[in-house]
């Protein structure tokens, strides 16, 4: 099991469909016959719909005849929490993601040997990596830069006060199934770290391909990965835009997000609207971020 993932709900309401958030995040039920695994026997390992952290192998599935698609037991002692449940008047057992924390569904004692339990989990709560993508399988995405740590100040040049080049990033971890990545750059800050009104959009790009490793410093746009598209930031222009802050020592979030799919062409898109075509799509997500504290007037 990886790193715990924490995120906002705001955060997983992006990341989730609606059907997936109201089980994982608000520990609700699908209907009894409805789950896509329900009767599925294809080989591979199942994932966390929010995380992507792996939960169950296809060996230990079995036709329990509830209703829900059930296993025998986890891939891993801590892959899955097991939580007192008192809700709707009785006593059960819940099972949750052990890296987000989501509902996944309950165990029950009367599963069959060798463990004599029974995993009764929802569909929607996972996702399943078949045998041959299982060797890329990783929950743990990650960005990077070589010009700054996370949490540490950005070097002039990245910035209006220097040369206003794009950072260096390094990517790793795409999860096994991403069809494209997506980057936004955003400063929460603006205009005032002490009094903040509004996000500030610095960058937006969708559509990268999974295997994207990075892009170098000062990225032109015929240098893009193929198949990449350019949002537009705050200033109505494609491409980076350096941090500028007007007063203060504002932050910088380099979020980095996998999808299961491409979003395809969406015009001069801004970064809500990146977003909300990303809804449902996301499958994992990392962050950095940087600092900025303008040196004149």
């Amino acid at each position: 099991m990886h790193d715990k993932l924490e995120l906002t709900d705001e955060e997983w309401r992006r990341r989730l469909s609606p059907e997936a958030y109201a089980v994982l995040r608000g520990h609700g039920t699908e209907r009894a016959g409805t789950g896509c695994f329900l009767g599925t026997h294809d080989p591979g390992t199942y994932v966390c719909a929010g995380c992507g952290n792996p939960l169950f192998r296809s060996g230990e599935k079995f036709e329990s005849g509830t209703g829900w698609p059930s296993f025998t037991s986890p891939i891993g002692t801590d892959a899955v929490a097991v939580k007192v449940d008192r809700s709707h008047g009785m006593s059960r057992e819940e099972v949750r993601c052990a890296r987000c924390d989501g509902h996944l569904g309950h165990v029950f004692p009367d599963g069959p040997p060798p463990t004599g339990r029974r995993y009764c989990m929802n569909s929607v709560a996972m996702r399943h990596v078949p045998v041959r993508e299982e060797t890329s399988m990783s929950p743990h995405l990650t960005i990077t830069s070589p010009a700054f740590l996370d949490g540490g100040a950005i070097p002039r040049a990245f910035t209006c006060e220097g040369a206003d080049r794009s950072p260096a990033l390094a990517f790793a971890g795409a999860p096994a199934g991403a069809k494209s990545l997506a980057l936004i750059v955003d400063d929460p800050d603006a205009p005032d770290p002490d009094a903040p009104k509004m996000t500030w959009v610095h960058w937006v790009l969708y559509d990268m391909p999974p295997g994207t490793t990075g892009l170098p410093e000062d990225v032109a746009r015929a240098a893009l990965p193929q198949g990449t598209r350019e949002g537009v930031n705050d200033w109505h222009r494609t491409g980076w835009g350096g941090p500028c802050p007007p007063i203060g020592r504002h932050r910088y979030f380099f979020k980095l997000f996998a999808l299961d799919a491409t979003l395809g062409d969406l015009g001069r898109a801004t970064k809500a609207q990146v977003e909300a075509a990303m809804r449902g799509h996301v499958v994992a997500e990392a962050t950095m971020m940087g600092t900025y504290l303008k040196a004149g007037p």
